[in-house]
C-alpha cells in the first residue's frame, strides 16, 4: 500500500519518492526475474516517465 502525503507541501517531491519506492523496486526485481536486464527496466522506467511528463504537459487537461 502506497502511503498517502502529508500536510506540508514542502515534502511532497521526496516524500512521494519514499512512498513510492518499495512498489518501484519491486517491480524492477519482477521486470529482472521475467528477463529483463536491471539497466533495460531502469531505462524504461525513465522513458515512460519522459513520456507521460511531456503527454500531460501538451494535454493538460486530458483526464486519466
Amino acid at each position: 500500500m502506497i502511503k498517502a502525503p502529508n500536510e506540508n507541501p514542502k515534502d511532497d517531491d521526496l516524500e512521494c519518492q519514499k512512498a513510492l519506492e518499495p512498489s518501484f523496486l519491486a517491480l524492477i526485481d519482477e521486470a529482472i526475474r521475467s528477463g529483463w536486464s536491471r539497466e533495460q527496466v531502469i531505462k524504461s522506467f525513465g522513458d515512460l516517465a519522459d513520456n507521460l511528463w511531456f503527454e500531460d504537459q501538451a494535454f493538460p487537461d486530458d483526464a486519466r
